[in-house]
């Protein structure tokens, strides 16, 4: 039977936890069970179930109570549920659970463990309501993602600050979704959902090292005064990326790869974005609506439509290399420095329609090489939007200032394009 993907790490783990803890030597594998229901510390003490392998443990940390190898299948219902545990400790491990809740933790602190379970589930497969468990090395499946107002759920998380780490997420609508809770999500696959990750309400999480593939809306969705950390995950694969709205996002190291839409969109939200790369999908980072953004030392190659394009906001592009797209950066009715970014052999390098040339404060140190309207490469052909004091359009540097109404720029460049412009000087 499928025990995760961390199974032996996780074995590890609790053989120095529980100080090499043997388990029930007279019960066989995925012993058919009833539903579990543990209702506070006298029940998990006195093993009212007769679910406990180990009755005579004294359920502290490092001799914790453990529910394991048994096999459980309701329809309706949950087949394994513990709440109000406020003083033992227990394990849920390597059971096989198929019911429409799998695994529900209601009050038990940071007092469980939920390990290498094989969870089949209809709307719920782990769900923690004011629990902060460790849940590693799980495979949990729903079904494929139908159109529903209630939707399936791989772990749902309601307060808390659970460590959700090494599990595999397949199908469902959405593979975690956490509202007002702290969750760690490590090292997590997650495979044909809706939605992979779903934060919400003030929830602050930090994400590590998870790979999201084949989502059929939106990677990670972070929204409602939530705050998301991303460092080294990676999205690929999917109908949309990493999606903010009213929340705060903070990405490093990521990489976020061939989504059919925006790899990267956000409105009304605060974003860092620093050294991603973001690469084949039809946009690459999208923010409108009073977002306030810093993205640097990103690349963004071969999106289809812009590597960077930002209406309505406020902040800072810098240091950025942008190759091959449609447009390298574009820049609409914001307010925006734009310093230090190299833009080579995209179809459009630079644009900043007419209209908005005097909402840039800075543009400086920028590199525009290889470009042309038209999408092939003459390097040699110049061509500016406007006006500005001072500027050489012949020359390979285009030293400029404030003069005549007009804002100008200090921008060293091989071919400079930059379009829908009402006076266009080649």
């Amino acid at each position: 039977m499928f025990r995760g993907k961390a199974v032996a790490l996780a074995a590890m783990i609790l053989i120095s936890v529980l100080g090499g803890l043997a388990g029930p030597g007279t019960s066989s594998a995925d012993d058919p069970h009833a539903p579990i229901v543990i209702n506070g510390d006298a029940d998990l003490a006195s093993n009212a179930c007769a679910c406990v392998r180990n009755p005579g443990a004294a359920g502290t940390a490092s001799d914790p109570y453990i529910i394991s190898d048994w096999r459980i299948a309701r329809a309706v219902g949950v087949g394994i549920e513990v709440k109000d545990v406020r003083t033992h400790h227990f394990i849920i491990r390597d059971n096989t659970v198929k019911a429409q809740h799998a695994i529900k933790l209601v009050n038990t602190g940071d007092r469980g463990q939920v390990l290498d379970n094989e969870i089949t589930f209809e709307d719920n497969g782990i769900w923690t309501i004011n629990a902060s468990p460790r849940i590693v090395g799980n495979y949990i499946q729903g079904k494929a993602w139908v159109n529903s107002w209630w939707p399936t759920i791989g772990l749902r998380i309601e307060g808390g600050s659970p460590l959700v780490q090494e599990n595999t997420f397949a199908r469902g609508q959405r593979g975690i979704f956490a509202a007002s809770s702290s969750p760690v999500i490590e090292d997590n696959e997650f495979s044909e959902n809706q939605d992979a990750v779903l934060l919400t309400d003030s929830t602050e999480a930090r994400l590590t090292g998870n790979t999201i593939r084949l989502a059929g809306h939106w990677g990670l969705v972070v929204r409602h005064s939530a705050k998301a950390t991303l460092i080294d995950n990676e999205v690929r694969e999917g109908e949309g990326g990493i999606v903010a709205s009213s929340a705060t996002l903070y990405m490093e190291n990521n990489r976020v790869m061939n989504q059919r839409a925006e790899a990267v969109k956000f409105e009304s939200s605060v974003v860092t974005m620093f050294r991603n790369t973001v690469s084949d999908n039809w946009m690459g980072a999208y923010g409108s609506t009073d977002s306030d953004v810093l993205i640097r030392e990103n690349t963004f190659t071969n999106n289809q439509d812009a590597g960077i394009r930002l209406t309505r906001s406020e902040g800072t592009v810098e240091g950025n290399l942008l190759e091959l797209n449609g447009v390298g950066i574009d820049v609409r009715d914001s307010i925006i420095t734009l310093r230090d970014n190299e833009m080579n052999n995209n179809t459009h390098g630079l644009s900043i329609p007419y209209g908005s040339r005097q909402t840039i404060p800075l543009m400086s140190g920028n590199v525009v090489n290889g470009v042309n309207v038209d999408g092939s490469l003459v390097p040699a052909e110049k061509r500016l939007f406007y006006k500005a004091a001072g500027v050489t359009i012949s020359g390979q540097t285009i030293d400029g200032g404030h003069g005549e109404g007009y804002f100008g720029t200090t921008v060293e460049q091989g071919s400079l394009v930059v379009y829908d412009s009402t006076d266009v000087t080649i």
